[in-house]
């Protein structure tokens, strides 16, 4: 060796967890739907280095994924776009991968009645109309066990702010985890006041 003395740049070593995020486009084929969302595994990652190269970091993105047309379940490797600039930073994961159920779905109309609550004491109230549509849509075999009962729509006559209005917000307030789309044909209902 021709020099007795070495010298070392030390630096203490910090960790820190960060999210995944997903820079995914995913556009189905009409009639088809996600169960639920997709996901990440990992959805983070561990980044251990400097305190001052690892503070700049809030989160780690993915490549690039644009998914057009899919009917298929959906299962690929994705590649984390890691900082460069880092030199000391070491990241735990370098690629995540993304997973999504696609399933053909099925919809049914239920017609349901309107409920309304909050009523002053000693008054009546007629909707029109009386019943309205809901429409959902998910796996068939989830569209077939459901019932008129999965479902309650709600008129609240104390959000009524001008008493000379005829017309109450319709709100879904009970309706079934099993299916994935669940939504209200009509928003308003207009009613009638009777004394009894």
């Amino acid at each position: 060796m021709d020099k007795d003395t070495l010298f070392f740049n030390f630096q203490r070593l910090y960790k820190k967890k960060v999210p995944v995020i997903p820079k995914v486009t995913i556009d189905l084929e009409q009639n088809y739907l996600m169960d639920k969302n997709y996901s990440l595994t990992p959805d983070s990652i561990t980044v251990m280095g400097p305190k001052m190269e690892i503070d700049t970091l809030t989160g780690i993105t993915t490549q690039t994924l644009m998914l057009p047309h899919t009917t298929n379940d959906i299962s690929k490797k994705l590649k984390l776009n890691l900082p460069a600039n880092l030199k000391n930073t070491k990241y735990s994961d370098h690629n995540v991968t993304l997973s999504a159920k696609i399933f053909k779905f099925s919809e049914k109309v239920f017609k349901v009645p309107v409920e309304v609550v909050n009523v002053p004491e000693g008054v009546g109230i007629r909707t029109f109309p009386e019943i309205v549509s809901v429409l959902c849509r998910g796996r068939l075999s989830s569209i077939k066990e459901l019932s008129v009962t999965d479902f309650v729509v709600t008129a609240d006559y104390s959000n009524l702010r001008d008493k000379n209005e005829n017309v109450l917000d319709l709100k879904l307030t009970k309706k079934p985890d099993s299916v994935n789309v669940v939504q209200l044909r009509e928003n308003k209902v207009e009613f009638i006041l009777k004394r009894q």
